[in-house]
């Protein structure tokens, strides 16, 4: 699974948190509670933390997309559109 398909419906899409259960409280991107992801919590699910090749490749992708912002501000202050655009033209 990529980013872009997990965050594809925006009902899975947070601000603000890494993850979020279904009543809307935060919640550990890896809990079996969580529903809803941000950008950086989608990562994490899908890549694990740990730096690992494939992660550093796709944060670099996105990094390159979006410029100076850091993923987590660039998640919390652009449209969930603007988020998918960036995600599927990173092809992550």
């Amino acid at each position: 699974m990529k980013a872009y398909q997990l965050l594809a419906d925006e009902s899975k899409w947070c601000v603000k948190a890494f993850a979020k259960d279904k009543r809307g409280r935060c919640v550990n991107w890896d809990s079996n509670e969580a529903v809803r992801w941000c950008m950086v919590g989608a990562f994490n699910k899908i890549y694990g933390m740990g730096l690992t090749s494939k992660r550093k490749m796709v944060v670099r992708k996105v990094l390159k997309l979006i410029g100076d912002t850091c993923l987590s501000e660039f998640n919390d202050t652009h449209t969930h559109a603007e988020v998918l655009a960036v995600l599927h033209k990173a092809n992550v």
